[in-house]
């Protein structure tokens, strides 16, 4: 009687209770693909047919596809990993190169969520001086995007021929990537005075 007093605690478990029913209903639907495919088979051997077997192994690639993403939602099992995502990228020692190379891993940022079909919302940004960017911090919105990304933190160097350099030599370029869970949850801290 008293679920919905503690209306944080209520919604943490009605998103828990959305997500077991949402693997249960992803269970009936592999066992169904399957059957289907099982049926498919025995149908063929009493009268073979190319497009029953095509329709069969469609079948299987759809279930092989749907098994790859639920084994990486497992290996992703982390506290955040089921979360969106806060990137902050910040060019680092190489000046005009490095603004450069911290403009290119956030357009590999932006494009990899293209593609994930995950939303994408630019919290700052700082051009640099002459090409690149200074900083930029920007959510990725989607499931598993911390948990696909979490690795990335830390320092990225670069080593090219550098397009800003009229002698074509060689330059180190860094940028540092900072990667944070967005979580919706608020989080309480309890400081000690003392």
């Amino acid at each position: 009687p008293d679920f919905w007093t503690n209306q944080q605690q209520a919604q943490k478990l009605m998103r828990q209770l959305d997500e077991v029913k949402a693997q249960l209903s992803e269970l009936i639907r592999w066992q169904s693909l399957l059957g289907d495919a099982k049926a498919t088979i025995e149908l063929y051997e009493l009268e073979p047919d190319e497009e029953m077997l095509q329709e069969a192994q469609s079948g299987l690639d759809q279930l092989r596809i749907e098994l790859d993403r639920w084994e990486l939602e497992r290996l992703l099992s982390g506290p955040y990993d089921k979360e969106g995502v806060v990137l902050s990228i910040n060019a680092g020692a190489g000046g005009t190169d490095a603004q450069d190379w911290a403009q290119m891993l956030y357009r590999m940022y932006t494009r990899w969520a293209e593609r994930e079909e995950f939303k994408l919302d630019v919290i700052d940004l700082q051009p640099g001086d002459e090409a690149g960017l200074k900083d930029v911090t920007f959510e990725i919105k989607g499931d598993y995007a911390f948990g696909m990304v979490k690795a990335d933190a830390g320092v990225h160097r670069m080593v090219r021929l550098s397009p800003f350099d009229s002698n074509s030599r060689r330059h180190k370029s860094f940028a540092s990537v900072f990667v944070y869970p967005a979580v919706a949850d608020a989080i309480e801290i309890e400081i000690n005075p003392s």
